[in-house]
C-alpha cells in the first residue's frame, strides 16, 4: 500500500501542480478579479512606512471604524518577490499533501469495490468541501469579490477531477495473482 500510496500521491501532485500553471500562467482568467492600485508607488510608501515588514494587514481595525470606513487586506513583504522558485516548491509540497491525503482516504476509506468514477467523485467532493470550507469565508469575512471566488471554486473543482482521475486509477485495488491448481494433487 505505501508505494501505491506514494506514486498516486506524486502523481496528483505534478497533475495538480501543472493545472496551476495552466491555470495562472495559460488562463488569464483571474487577472479579471483582482485590480493594481492606481497609485501604486504612493502604496508602496504607505506600506513601507505604516507596517512593522512582512505580514498580513487589515484597515480599519475595529468592528466599529469597518461599518464606517472603507475596508483593505493586504499581504505586504517589503523583500519583493525576487524568484518564483520558493513559491513553487511550496505549491508543489502543498500539492504532494493534498493528492497524499486524497490518496490515502480512496486506499483506506473507499470502498475497494468503488468503480473509477465513484472514486473520482469522491475526490471531487473532498475538494469542493475544502473550497467551500476555504473560499467562502474569504468572501463572506473578508471582503473577496465574488469573481474571485467564483473562479477559485473553479480551479479547485477542475483540480479535484484531474488528482481524482490519477490518484483514482492509480489506487484502485490490484488483483492479486492466482496460483496455479497444483497438477500434482
Amino acid at each position: 500500500m505505501a508505494k501505491r500510496l506514494l506514486i498516486a500521491s506524486f502523481a496528483g501532485a505534478v497533475a495538480l501542480f501543472f493545472w496551476g500553471f495552466a491555470w495562472y500562467a495559460a488562463i488569464p482568467l483571474h487577472e479579471n478579479s483582482m485590480s493594481t492600485f492606481s497609485n501604486a508607488e504612493d502604496v508602496a510608501s504607505a506600506l513601507a512606512s505604516g507596517t512593522d515588514g512582512h505580514g498580513l494587514y487589515y484597515y480599519p481595525s475595529t468592528h466599529e471604524e469597518m461599518t464606517k470606513k472603507p475596508f483593505a487586506l493586504v499581504v505586504y513583504d517589503p523583500a519583493g518577490s525576487p524568484s518564483m522558485t520558493p513559491f513553487m516548491v511550496k505549491g508543489f509540497i502543498g500539492n504532494f499533501i493534498t493528492s497524499a491525503i486524497v490518496s490515502l482516504l480512496l486506499l483506506t476509506v473507499v470502498d475497494p469495490a468503488a468503480s473509477f468514477g465513484k472514486r473520482v467523485g469522491f475526490v471531487i467532493a473532498v475538494f469542493l468541501a475544502a473550497a467551500t470550507l476555504c473560499r467562502v469565508p474569504d468572501a463572506s469575512w473578508w471582503h473577496f469579490p465574488n469573481s474571485y471566488l467564483v473562479l477559485e471554486v473553479i480551479f479547485l473543482v477542475v483540480g479535484g477531477v484531474l488528482v481524482g482521475a490519477v490518484t483514482a486509477k492509480l489506487t484502485m485495488p490490484v488483483a492479486e495473482p492466482s496460483e496455479p491448481a497444483n497438477a500434482a494433487s
